[in-house]
């Protein structure tokens, strides 16, 4: 079938809870229900940051905001039910680049920090580890959770455009397969919100970048206020279903963080901004 048609097909919405402690975070109906499996996607309510970053702030880039986003971690760990000292966060650089992790890593990036020069870089994260939460950050780029419903090994992706367009959701996919013998009809995946094709737009010169790179599938939208615009959660979805994921399997939030200032951080509509994270664990006991 053509795959814009089966585009198309694929789910869409995302579920809202409000945590008693306040909390508000989102999950992914076809991730939900699935025992030993937690995951959410962060707003920005519910944390004790101050402007420009309230108030749940997942972020941190200074000292002063590190004692910050720590309490909004653990007020999210109490919110979900998870092993919020255990997290292990990413250094992000809008790279392709992969990473798994074990229980050794438990804390890295949150509790265990790196110097400068040290600090390992990766735009997702795979594992298999029990009671190990994994973590990346976005405030307009995709969030991407991968889960192996027969080997039991998850992934988080954070996928800004260069990721996109260099593939890491293809590299993902690809790892999962390699180190632990995921089978793509056994992953599921699930998009969460970020930046809506309307919000995005573009040079013409990486239009012509994404056009020759999809040219296959409908990802240009017509010019809008003389701007292009891409569709990146699309390529995203072609990327999976090239990747022979099935589109039963893929479920988009559709929700884009740019117009929903009341709800989400965008560092495209405010360019100061806090972080919201993208959390997932494998959990068959409390910690």
């Amino acid at each position: 079938m053509n795959r814009n048609i089966l585009y198309n097909s694929v789910s869409v919405g995302a579920n809202k809870h409000v945590a008693p402690n306040g909390v508000v975070y989102f999950t992914m109906p076809n991730l939900e229900g699935i025992k030993g499996l937690k995951h959410a996607f962060t707003s920005r309510i519910g944390g004790v940051s101050k402007p420009p970053y309230e108030t749940l702030n997942m972020g941190a880039r200074d000292l002063e905001e590190r004692s910050v986003r720590n309490k909004n971690i653990e007020l999210v760990g109490e919110a979900m039910g998870i092993c919020s000292e255990n997290l292990v966060a990413i250094n992000h650089d809008h790279s392709a680049d992969v990473e798994i992790v074990t229980y050794e890593n438990a804390g890295e990036g949150i509790y265990k920090l790196f110097s400068k020069e040290d600090r390992p870089i990766s735009d997702a994260l795979i594992t298999a580890s029990l009671n190990l939460p994994i973590m990346t950050l976005h405030a307009d780029c995709i969030p991407i959770f991968f889960y192996d419903k027969k080997n039991r090994v998850i992934s988080v992706c954070h996928a800004g455009w260069k990721g996109v367009y260099n593939n890491i959701v293809t590299n993902v996919t690809n790892k999962m397969i390699k180190a632990f013998g995921s089978s793509p009809k056994d992953i599921l995946v699930a998009i969460g919100p970020c930046i809506g094709v309307d919000c995005f737009e573009v040079s013409d010169d990486l239009a012509e970048k994404f056009e020759e790179a999809y040219k296959q599938y409908d990802i240009i939208t017509p010019r809008i206020n003389s701007k292009h615009h891409v569709d990146i959660q699309k390529c995203c979805c072609m990327q999976l279903l090239d990747n022979d994921i099935p589109v039963e399997n893929v479920h988009v939030a559709n929700m884009c963080t740019c117009c929903n200032k009341e709800m989400f951080h965008s560092y495209r509509r405010d360019k100061k901004c806090g972080s919201m994270g993208a959390i997932m664990e494998l959990n068959n006991e409390s910690c």
